[in-house]
């Protein structure tokens, strides 16, 4: 099976070996940071206030919005193809892709569900730290499990060993 760049970046189907996994972050991680510079140069700002702005923060500045509104496509271009390449690595370890939700969505959601509440970690130490640790563990797991296991040796469910599939990717 020949994998096209449609297929890559738009579907949920198939398997996704490591080395492919983490030349997409790499990728996506340059591309997003490069972006953030260049919208950071346009507003007239550090990157790391920029970053701020983005973070949930700049609802409350005209400036901030203006930050948040330049992200959305960057967060979409970057955004639904990684969702479609996590499922694919999942698949790979012979997981359902619906755990992705779980790895990157459901930290996120509360996160935003935190700082809407009128960011509560500032008032309770205790519930920051577990914050912390938390996504701290969510993070090592989604580490581990997309990123550095090896997936299902031969066919599983989800199809085909990618390592052992011609290497005509693309």
């Amino acid at each position: 099976m020949r994998l096209t760049w449609i297929h890559f970046f738009f579907s949920y189907e198939g398997r996704l070996n490591r080395a492919v996994y983490w030349l997409f972050l790499l990728a996506a991680a340059t591309a997003s940071m490069t972006i953030m510079i260049l919208f950071a140069r346009h507003l007239g700002m550090s990157l790391h206030d920029f970053s701020m702005q983005v973070q949930g923060r700049g609802m409350r500045t005209a400036v901030g919005r203006q930050a948040i509104f330049l992200m959305i496509p960057v967060w979409l271009l970057v955004g639904i193809p990684g969702i479609a390449v996590g499922v694919k690595r999942l698949h790979d370890r012979n997981h359902s892709g619906w755990w992705l939700l779980a790895f990157v969505y459901a930290p996120w959601l509360a996160d935003f569900t935190l700082h809407a509440l009128g960011d509560p970690l500032a008032r309770w130490p205790q519930v920051d730290a577990a914050h912390k640790l938390v996504f701290m563990i969510v993070g090592i797991g989604m580490l581990v499990e997309l990123g550095i296991l090896r997936g299902t040796a031969g066919d599983n469910r989800f199809g085909p060993d990618p390592l052992a599939l011609p290497q005509d990717v693309f």
